[in-house]
């Protein structure tokens, strides 16, 4: 997917048809996910999620143009805020700290399947 091939920040559509459409964010200061996933900044959460990879990528589409100026004006400064948490620090964090600060701006995401059926729980679970 083209996110991961670029440097800097990447916009793009998280395309639901249950949930509605959603601007996401990936930055490479974002640490990485557990092996097949990934994490985006979900615009309308206002949160860091952990994505299923092989879930998600599927329904991503990249901004450009319009569409792409809008979402960074409207929502580049709010992620800027945000993206101050996962910036590499001079000073050792602790684990404990890590812990932290990762159960405040982290949600998992999760999409399961029992005998066919979806389980919907709000597609996510918090960290606690």
């Amino acid at each position: 997917m083209a996110f991961r091939n670029r440097k800097g920040v990447w916009y793009g559509m998280l395309e639901s048809v249950k949930k509605g459409n959603v601007v996401v964010i990936w930055d490479p200061v974002l640490p990485e996910a557990g092996e097949g996933k990934v994490f985006f900044y979900n615009t309308h959460k206002d949160r860091v999620i952990e994505y299923v990879e092989a879930i998600v990528v599927p329904k991503l589409r990249d901004l450009a143009g319009k569409e792409l100026s809008d979402a960074k004006r409207k929502f580049g400064t709010r992620w800027e805020e945000m993206r101050v948490a996962y910036i590499p620090r001079e000073e050792p964090v602790s684990a404990a700290d890590m812990s932290n600060l990762l159960k405040e701006h982290i949600e998992l995401d999760i999409d399961l399947t029992i005998h066919g059926d979806d389980i919907d729980m709000d597609d996510e679970l918090d960290i606690d």
